[in-house]
């Protein structure tokens, strides 16, 4: 009978392995019961153990790195746990790309890596972004003068039950979210409506605004009249109404 005694760190190779569970086998530490002996299946005792199923290509045998990894991976989670706990932080926010984004260019940085203060995050931090975020915009504002825009507005209600009324413009270079209007304190007549997308109008340039889309309610069409009315007669605004 011989032994073999693991003395360094690294995870036992596969011989080695296969040694100790001779080893302990020899010894009785791997007694099948009889039922699975009459039927030539492995006892429960050794498919449970780390050496268990040696041979098969569908056991996989854990080693002591994979319960380390496991236990490192479980840890990491608890911390974005609590993170999120403490925080007050929607759990929505694990949906976003955003989230998953930023993990991965974590997991890619060099060991060692800190994350932005406080100070820098509220300031460096957000011009830089907002820098990024009107590069962007102005590559898709770029094409409106060619090829115009339509105006889109929708209205709906957030979480908190305020009425909304959201307005888009959509080009041959994307959509743009431009501004969702409060109307908590107001009612959504045809002129206040109107004047929401007046105001759209004026800020985009009335000669890049090829047509208005918004829902058939009675008062959008009635404010559709009244942006018709208030628009120069040689712009030739659409306004079109969907369900």
């Amino acid at each position: 009978m011989h032994m073999i005694i693991q003395t360094s760190s690294r995870p036992p190779s596969r011989e080695e392995e296969e040694a100790q569970y001779k080893s302990k086998k020899s010894r009785g530490f791997f007694e099948p019961s009889s039922q699975s002996q009459a039927q030539g299946t492995p006892s429960t005792s050794s498919q449970g153990s780390g050496y268990g199923g040696i041979g098969s290509p569908a056991l996989r045998r854990r080693t002591i790195s994979d319960f380390f990894d496991e236990g490192c991976r479980n840890d990491v989670d608890s911390k974005v746990y609590r993170f999120l706990y403490a925080c007050g932080i929607p759990f929505n926010v694990l949906r976003s790309p955003y989230w998953h984004e930023m993990v991965s260019a974590i997991n890619d940085t060099p060991k060692g890596y800190k994350s932005p203060g406080y100070d820098k995050a509220r300031t460096v931090g957000l011009d830089h972004e907002k820098a990024k975020i009107s590069h962007s915009l102005n590559r898709m504002t770029s094409s409106w003068t060619d090829h115009g825009v339509s105006i889109v507005s929708d209205g709906w209600t957030n979480v908190k039950g305020k009425p909304l009324i959201s307005v888009l413009v959509v080009s041959v270079s994307g959509a743009i979210f431009l501004n969702a209007y409060d109307y908590s304190d107001k009612f959504k007549t045809a002129i206040n409506i109107a004047e929401a997308l007046l105001e759209t109008i004026d800020r985009i340039g009335p000669y890049n605004v090829i047509q208005v889309i918004t829902d058939s309610a009675p008062n959008c069409k009635a404010a559709g009249a009244v942006i018709k009315d208030n628009t120069p007669t040689y712009f030739g605004l659409g306004v079109w109404f969907t369900h």
